[in-house]
């Protein structure tokens, strides 16, 4: 068991109650997760060729534009360390690269719709292209998408050495970042590696 020690307080390591809280504690502190540079686009669109086995719905997709000549978009995929490694999260992790690379057309597609009707995502992304040779979105979902390996991001409430053994198996590895909570009373604060 761990703890925090802020003001005070004791604050005891505790579980996410399921996947949906972990996946709101992720949206609602993207930009210290993620970086400032970073569009978070927090849809669930599927991926990959209609009736393909290689095709499955992240948490969302992130634009990162921390180099802005070279962005990169990822897959966001929120997990609990209790879900299945190897009939779930791996399989998982799998489906997504080979979407990636057999849907390109249709998830173009799918985020230029988000990126359309979402004023503030459009906000975001419009405000980022400043500073990047890309004119608009498109041009810049063309980039991401044709010019650029897509990556996925895991958000897990725990990295087991199981999980780790996992990813060592992996050809192209995603990014992973571990978010605990803990709690004070009503009180929540988390620690992200």
């Amino acid at each position: 068991m761990a703890f925090l020690i802020s003001n005070q307080k004791v604050f005891e390591e505790t579980a996410f109650n399921d996947e949906a809280e972990l996946e709101k504690a992720v949206i609602e502190n993207k930009v210290n997760i993620f970086g400032q540079d970073t569009v978070l686009m927090d849809y669930k669109r599927k991926v990959g060729k209609k009736k393909s086995q290689s095709s499955g719905i992240p948490d969302g997709f992130l634009i990162d534009f921390s180099n802005s000549k070279n962005p990169r978009l990822y897959f966001i995929e929120n997990e609990l360390e209790s879900h299945d490694l190897y009939e779930h999260i791996g399989p998982q992790i799998m489906r997504f690269y080979a979407a990636f690379e057999t849907g390109k057309k249709e998830l173009q597609k799918k985020l230029i719709q988000i990126i359309r009707e979402d004023k503030s995502i459009n906000k975001e992304i419009i405000a980022n292209l400043k500073n990047s040779p890309f004119e608009n979105p498109d041009s810049l979902l063309y980039y991401v998408l044709y010019d650029n390996n897509a990556g996925i991001i895991v958000v897990i409430d725990e990295q087991t050495e199981d999980f780790n053994s996992l990813l060592k198996r992996l050809n192209e590895k995603p990014e992973v970042v571990e978010l605990k909570k803990f709690q004070h009373n009503s009180e929540i604060i988390y620690q992200y590696i």
